[in-house]
């Protein structure tokens, strides 16, 4: 087994070991764990690394990820409802509407998403989500204006083109 001694961005360790490239490792873990047999002791040690490394965003991200994957809706939301507030990024933003989303609460996760929207103007991937989200919830123009935003802020490929032509389809009712 092997034990990294060189520390990055002012990680210690747990229980004794030192972490080191602790994003990287954690999200491979993650992707292992996600919904499987391991994936509750995961998620024990990423809320223990949580308490000790408050400021590290990537270990809320993990956490509320492998949570939502486990079924456990409310601690997801929770935890990424807790980074949001203390660090409110892009981030931490579209974390916690990926939360939501995944649990139903999907007004409450399209709040999140324009929320993400605001931190990084330049996100097309923020606006095709709130097409997508938008779409599904019947607000047509809402959607309409997100997939031209997400266009106009350099999303190309036939999922936009189709997307665009659905929501003009749907509010055209000349077209029906």
């Amino acid at each position: 087994r092997r034990q990294c001694r060189r520390r990055r961005r002012g990680l210690g360790g747990v229980d004794g070991v030192e972490l080191d490239a602790i994003g990287p490792a954690l999200s491979r873990a993650s992707s292992a764990a996600r919904g499987g047999a391991n994936a509750a002791p995961l998620a024990d040690l990423l809320d223990r690394l949580r308490g000790i490394h408050q400021e590290h965003e990537q270990l809320f991200v993990l956490h509320a990820t492998v949570l939502r994957g486990m079924g456990r809706h409310d601690e997801a939301i929770a935890v990424a409802n807790a980074q949001f507030a203390a660090a409110p990024t892009w981030r931490s933003a579209v974390t916690a509407a990926n939360t939501l989303r995944a649990a139903g609460r999907l007004e409450d996760a399209l709040a999140h998403y324009e929320e993400a929207s605001k931190l990084d103007p330049d996100s097309a991937a923020t606006e095709l989500d709130i097409g997508d989200l938008c779409m599904f919830l019947g607000l047509l123009p809402r959607a309409d204006a997100a997939y031209h935003a997400a266009r106009e802020r350099g999303a190309t490929g036939p999922w936009v083109d189709a997307a665009l032509a659905l929501v003009a389809y749907k509010l055209e009712p000349s077209l029906q």
